[in-house]
């Protein structure tokens, strides 16, 4: 289904099919529109694509992507998913303070990974894929 079917659904307009599916992806990963994008195309299946926009067109990693590149290689992938846990229940803040804290404890260099670019939004669109926002800069919203 695409998100307008959806959101005529939900207005009570329409009924949905016997086993629907709305395909989305968050974060804007930089793969969504380069793997799976004509994939999606191909197959004439609709999607939606939520992006960070204080992301778009840096090099900036998220913040559990630099979590991950503190954590030590020799711990186990249960522990790193531990310290993110615990990070999500911190007020946004103490979340940013506590990563920069880390950063400081591991030669200070930041995690860099491309990040979709403005023009990258219309490429979406040229695929059928619908944009949408997933908050600035990816906060906990729960904890701001």
């Amino acid at each position: 289904m695409s998100l307008e079917q959806v959101l005529e659904h939900v207005r009570g307009g329409t009924e949905l099919p016997r086993r629907p599916v709305l395909a989305t992806f968050d974060d804007g990963e930089p793969s969504v529109l380069t793997v799976a994008a004509p994939e999606l195309q191909r197959r004439g299946i609709p999607a939606v694509a939520f992006v960070v926009p204080g992301y778009l067109g840096t090099n900036q990693a998220f913040w559990w992507e630099k979590v991950a590149s503190f954590h030590d290689r020799s711990g186990t992938s249960q522990a790193l998913a531990e310290v993110i846990r615990e990070l999500k229940l911190l007020p946004n803040d103490d979340r940013l303070a506590a990563i920069e804290t880390m950063r400081s404890h591991h030669d200070g260099a930041l995690l860099k990974r491309k990040q979709l670019s403005f023009d990258d939004l219309a490429r979406f669109r040229e695929f059928g894929i619908e944009v949408g926002n997933h908050s600035h800069t990816h906060p906990i919203l729960t904890r701001c």
